[in-house]
């Protein structure tokens, strides 16, 4: 082979195995990095986090409106807002 060095072709079959022997390790769980794992921890407790947050303001607004509806429906009447005696309170007409 022309344009190569002498132990330059051993040297690329050793990157190359060694890449193999890396690879294998990976697919087959043999070692996993505690920077790896301790991101997906972080991603999977951040994503927990988000959706307990939704659920929070979902229920939050829910119980909002329901108590607005209930005291929009209990809402007293005018007739009964106004006391009975308050018309006695009036000036006669007649003086």
């Amino acid at each position: 082979m022309t344009g190569t060095l002498p132990g330059e072709k051993d040297q690329c079959y050793r990157i190359a195995s060694i890449q193999a022997q890396a690879a294998g390790r990976v697919l087959t769980g043999q070692t996993m990095q505690l920077d790896v794992l301790f991101a997906s921890a972080i991603v999977v407790l951040a994503g927990l986090a988000v959706l307990g947050a939704l659920a929070l303001v979902i229920v939050w607004e829910w119980c909002a409106i329901r108590h607005t509806l209930q005291a929009y429906r209990h809402q007293p009447s005018h007739q009964e807002q106004v006391p009975a005696d308050r018309v006695s309170m009036l000036p006669a007409r007649g003086s």
